[in-house]
């Protein structure tokens, strides 16, 4: 039997539909916890208070991406994107900046990299 992997991401924003897809980087790094802090109360009692939900915070570097599909992901800094990749991974988030970095062999490429922070978001059909 085949098996067919495929080394790239896709990036689709929810909005418009819009894609971009490219290699990433094999080393993508994923933060999975929960939102919270520990408290000092009377008499010098330490509590820890957690908020309902969970964090999903991944570190994408996509390579090689072209300029026009850079400037694409300028472009949807703050809105909701949905991340895909090669490990069956989706997730709905939004990140806020992107670091860019020329690529060294070809000048109409960049290496791009972000910080995806996963939201909360329902696929169900309103009724």
């Amino acid at each position: 039997m085949a098996t067919l992997i495929l080394p790239y991401v896709f990036i689709n924003n929810m909005a418009s539909g819009e894609l971009v897809s490219a290699c990433a980087e094999p080393d993508r790094r994923g933060v999975v916890g929960r939102d919270g802090e520990v408290r000092t109360y009377g008499e010098g009692r330490r509590r820890a208070v957690s908020q309902v939900g969970r964090i999903e915070n991944l570190t994408v570097r996509l390579v090689q991406v072209p300029g026009s599909s850079k400037a694409l992901l300028e472009e949807w800094e703050g809105e909701h994107v949905m991340y895909r990749d090669d490990r069956g991974r989706r997730i709905v988030g939004v990140y806020w900046q992107l670091d860019d970095r020329e690529y060294i062999a070809d000048k109409q490429r960049y290496n791009v990299g972000f910080v995806l922070q996963g939201v909360t978001w329902s696929e169900a059909v309103p009724s």
